[in-house]
């Protein structure tokens, strides 16, 4: 089976493998789940997967305060795919800086828009 087919295959909790390590904050295995991607377009295709509700693992890591893999996943992003990241609106139309700032959190909140002009 294809890494990028295994990768986004659901669990019984609708959770993909990548996301569910994000929750978790298992930055090993995110590690390696963005490391067995070739190309960088991979690794995007990867971080920007949805769940049933809309969000993505950027979103999941924030909602859950696992600060260091939301650094790991800002950090393998391009820029462009971290601006979509950041403004992708879930189904309950919040964004990552909305649950940042739900839980209060300055450093994620300014590491979200660190790079931006």
């Amino acid at each position: 089976m294809p890494l990028f087919t295994m990768l986004t295959a659901m669990n019984s909790i609708n959770m993909d493998t990548f996301s569910e390590a994000c929750v978790e904050g298992n930055v090993k295995a995110v590690l390696e789940i963005l490391d067995t991607c070739e190309h960088q377009q991979d690794k995007d295709k990867v971080m920007q997967g949805q769940d049933s509700k809309g969000d993505t693992p950027l979103y999941l890591t924030i909602q859950n305060e696992c600060s260091n893999v939301t650094e790991i996943l800002l950090d393998n992003m391009t820029p462009e795919t971290r601006e979509e990241s950041i403004l992708l609106r879930n189904d309950s139309g919040l964004t990552c800086f909305h649950h940042a700032c739900r839980n209060k959190d300055i450093t994620v909140a300014k590491l979200l828009f660190s790079g931006f002009t």
